[in-house]
């Protein structure tokens, strides 16, 4: 990872990201912007170039760090994974020790934090606390001096440091609060695999955003992920364990629901079935 310093970064891992892939080895891909729906190479999907990038300030040079602790984080959890779905799909419950477990969940939470909307927060927080930090761009008195967006591109090096250091940290793990907090994350964290019992034409829609669901009465909430077409995890903040309960009976329409959520929430959506995301797309425009 050092010697090839990645450009490409995938907020989605790669490894997830294929389990949608259809026969061709490519997954469909739904844009909302300009609503097209085309085939694409799982490499070319959820990934921005440079995203985890940061400047160095000292070596006056720039570093992946964070996108190299994330690959390893993926490297822990691949094989994790194989076994959760090979487990899942048998309809037996994950055997995972206590280090697979905790290696799993820091996996799991990272994926939390990787996220557009979290960067979107992100980004707001850290710009609102560079303007009000730096006497250049802001003052208390007579507000604005210099408008942001000039002051960045004056100061390219000290946004790049203060931005992307603060969100990159965060998504990768290595901030110092962050990391005090992660065993009490562990302890509350319930995990639940949802299966759909094959033949079935109920599948699940993998997106950019994780799919948050509010309560309703009889139907489970939390932050869903789809990890293939037909197993999706289910985060949820309450003490527990991992377990396992397929969609069937009363909520069978639970993977409509996970796929409309994630659909919203998403600028974009992928599937291994073309058919699939029309559907979708289409019941979504006319809700």
């Amino acid at each position: 990872m050092h010697s090839s310093n990645p450009k490409r970064h995938h907020y989605i891992p790669q490894f997830i990201i294929r389990n949608f892939a259809g026969d061709q080895g490519k997954v469909w891909v739904y844009n909302k912007n300009d609503r097209k729906i085309f085939a694409s190479k799982p490499s070319n999907v959820f990934v921005v170039r440079n995203l985890y990038r940061q400047y160095d300030p000292e070596r006056r040079q720039y570093h992946v760090t964070p996108e190299e602790r994330l690959a390893e984080m993926e490297s822990d959890a691949a094989p994790i994974l194989r076994s959760i779905v090979e487990n899942v799909r048998q309809n037996k419950r994950p055997d995972l020790s206590a280090d697979l477990y905790e290696r799993w969940m820091r996996f799991w939470i990272s994926l939390l934090y990787r996220n557009f909307r979290v960067q979107q927060i992100s980004r707001e927080a850290i710009e609102e606390r560079l303007c009000r930090a730096n006497p250049q761009v802001r003052s208390e008195r007579s507000g604005l001096i210099m408008p942001y967006q000039v002051y960045k591109k004056q100061h390219p090096e000290e946004h790049e440091m203060i931005y992307k250091e603060g969100l990159a940290d965060m998504v990768a793990g290595i901030d110092p609060i962050w990391e005090q907090d992660i065993e009490r994350r562990l302890r509350e964290t319930h995990c639940v695999f949802a299966y759909i019992p094959q033949p079935s034409d109920k599948q699940f829609v993998l997106g950019n955003s994780i799919a948050i669901l509010l309560p309703e009465v009889g139907k489970n909430s939390g932050s869903f992920l789809p990890i293939t077409p037909d197993i999706a995890i289910v985060y949820m903040y309450q003490p527990g364990d991992i377990d396992i309960y397929p969609l069937t009976g009363d909520v069978e329409h639970e993977s409509d629901r996970i796929n409309q959520d994630t659909f919203q929430k998403s600028n974009q959506i992928i599937s291994h079935s073309k058919t699939l995301l029309e559907s979708l797309a289409k019941s979504v425009s006319l809700s």
